[in-house]
C-alpha cells in the first residue's frame, strides 16, 4: 500500500494514465459465477496478497473519485513467459511434461474441484 500511496504523490498531476497491475485473485472467493466482469465483487478471505491488492485498488479508486487521478486497474488471471506456463498441476520434470502430453493428445490432470473451465 505504501508504494501505491507514494506513486499517487509522485504522479498526481504529472501523468495522463496510471496503470496498476492488481490480480484476478482479488475477485470474490468462492466465485458466485464463472462470468467475471468489472462488477464482480472483490473479496478474498484466503490470501493476504489478494486483500492487499484490494486495498490498493480501493485507495486508487478513491483518488480517482475525489481528485480525478487517471487510473486503470488491470487484473491478470495468469502470467507466463517462455519458461513458465500457468498450470496448477505439473509433472516431476516441470510444466513442459504437461505440454508434451497435450501435444501428443493425451489426457492431462486439471486442478480444482471440477468447476474449472
Amino acid at each position: 500500500m505504501e508504494d501505491v500511496e507514494r506513486d499517487y504523490r509522485l504522479f498526481q498531476g504529472k501523468t495522463r494514465q496510471y496503470l496498476y497491475t492488481s490480480s484476478a485473485s482479488a475477485y470474490h472467493k468462492p466465485a458466485a459465477s464463472y462470468i467475471v466482469n468489472e462488477g464482480t465483487t472483490l473479496a478474498n478471505p484466503h490470501w493476504q496478497y489478494s486483500r492487499d491488492k484490494i486495498a490498493c485498488e480501493e485507495f486508487l479508486m478513491q483518488k480517482y473519485r475525489e481528485d480525478g487521478f487517471p487510473v486503470t486497474i488491470i487484473r491478470p488471471s495468469h502470467t507466463y513467459d517462455e519458461r513458465n506456463i500457468p498450470l496448477g498441476v505439473h509433472g516431476d520434470k516441470g510444466f513442459w511434461q504437461v505440454v508434451k502430453r497435450m501435444m501428443a493428445e493425451k489426457p492431462v490432470i486439471i486442478q480444482g474441484d471440477g468447476t474449472s473451465l
